[in-house]
């Protein structure tokens, strides 16, 4: 399963051309901003053709300034994007994967929906996958 979709899903998206996409659009992006929009244009579709629920960052104002954001939710998979290539740096990849947990906390409400959640981080170049299950973390080295 790819983000919680099903397998004839999987039969209809050419996955190298979808990688192969993110990468170009990273070449060109110069900040996370301009890699979220443009991964948006190209997962937008294909979710809602499957109906697949997904949502993004919302505006400053609707938050109290210090409450932190997902960058986007794709049913229960939350994605954090990074400026093209900042998870390169291995202080930057360990503090976003302790963002995206607290991320998985706050949309899970208690420990006991950790395991429903997964989370997705990118830069365009590099990619990890976190989630909770069996009671622990699992996350992906560098």
């Amino acid at each position: 399963m790819v983000f919680g979709m099903e397998h004839t899903l999987l039969e209809k998206v050419d996955v190298s051309k979808i990688a192969y996409e993110i990468k170009e659009m990273a070449k060109h992006a110069s900040n996370e901003e301009e890699l979220r929009i443009s991964f948006a244009e190209i997962f937008n579709p294909i979710l809602r053709n499957q109906n697949i629920k997904f949502s993004y960052e919302k505006g400053v104002h609707e938050y109290v300034a210090s409450s932190p954001r997902k960058d986007a939710l794709y049913g229960t998979v939350i994605l954090e994007f990074k400026s093209p290539g900042k998870l390169g740096n291995r202080r930057e990849f360990e503090k976003a994967k302790e963002q995206i947990k607290k991320y998985i906390k706050m949309e899970a409400m208690d420990s006991s929906n950790y395991g429903r959640y997964f989370g997705v981080l990118t830069d365009g170049f590099n990619i990890a996958f976190v989630r909770y299950r069996k009671g622990k973390w699992e996350e992906q080295e560098r």
